[in-house]
């Protein structure tokens, strides 16, 4: 991550696994991200949404309870397209595009914590 920044990107993790969550925050933190946002479903993230702690990424799973990752995607993105999407998912396949989700990045959990981190630099690189 570029250190020159002025304020550290604001990072949302919203998976259904405790385990992919802790990995994710602590990969994270390490890179000097903000996590303002750590939710198990849709719902939850939705619920935890404010102005005050808008996140600028959202890393998301695609398969969860409650509100999966397709239906969070369509609401965040009719209600906040401001917050850039990174679908983190074992769903993913070669195949599958990040046009294809209507999100801004798709990474695989089998590439792991490396292309989580190319994809937030890209994303990041976007957004400034």
């Amino acid at each position: 991550m570029d250190h020159a920044q002025n304020r550290k990107t604001k990072i949302a993790i919203v998976d259904d696994h405790n385990i992919i969550r802790e990995y994710l925050l602590y990969g994270l933190t390490l890179w000097d991200y903000a996590i303002v946002i750590e939710a198990c479903n849709g719902r939850e993230l939705l619920d935890k949404l404010s102005m005050d702690n808008l996140p600028d990424i959202c890393i998301l799973d695609l398969n969860m309870p409650v509100l999966n990752g397709h239906e969070t995607i369509k609401i965040l993105k009719k209600t906040w397209p401001c917050i850039k999407i990174l679908v983190y998912s074992m769903e993913i396949t070669k195949q599958t595009l990040a046009s294809s989700l209507n999100v801004d990045a798709v990474v695989s959990k089998e590439e792991g914590f490396t292309g989580v981190k190319k994809a937030l630099q890209v994303l990041v690189v976007s957004n400034n």
